[in-house]
């Protein structure tokens, strides 16, 4: 399975079932900013706090409604940074909703829908997987199967080699 159909398949699916449920929106972002974060690095090269306005200015360009940098900051210190580390917004006069566009302010409120952020950032990596790759110095993550399931063999390449391999489900080796 190549690395772009895992990513299908561990994220694009969960996503979309996630986004059937509104009440799932705060999870949906949760796994959407990690992937965006990615991409804005592998897109800009930007690695340091340094390079921060590169970062930005790749934020732009997948969520143009941001507008400018200032906003953009804003944006990316009270979601990203509030949900990734402390699993809450950052800041007060943020909130999620499913009844705005992508990203509005209204008055004092600065609104994000989570389903339509989600949308646009997996659209935007399945569009340009090469940049979500490189947003690392960190291989993708890879599945090799550990143990094998009762009474079935079958054959698993690693390491270049070919080899029988049975698993017991429920034990592991020790």
């Amino acid at each position: 399975m190549s690395t772009l159909e895992q990513f299908k398949r561990w994220f694009v699916e969960p996503i979309a079932m996630l986004n059937d449920e509104r009440d799932y929106g705060t999870a949906v972002a949760l796994i959407a900013f990690p992937l965006l974060d990615r991409y804005l690095q592998g897109k800009s090269g930007a690695r340091t706090e340094r390079d921060k306005s590169k970062a930005m200015a790749a934020l732009l360009d997948v969520i143009p409604e941001l507008q400018d940098e200032r906003t953009a900051k804003e944006f990316w210190d009270a979601y990203r940074n509030g949900l990734l580390h402390n699993v809450t917004i950052k800041t007060a006069g943020y909130g999620l909703t499913h009844d705005t566009s992508i990203v509005e302010k209204q008055h004092n409120m600065f609104w994000l829908n989570p389903k339509l952020f989600a949308e646009r950032v997996l659209a935007r990596i399945q569009g340009d997987f090469q940049a979500y790759k490189e947003g690392s110095d960190h291989p993708l993550p890879s599945v090799k199967v550990y143990g094998t399931i009762v009474s079935t063999t079958q054959a698993n390449e690693f390491g270049g080699s070919v080899y029988p391999m049975t698993i017991t489900i429920g034990t592991s080796a020790r």
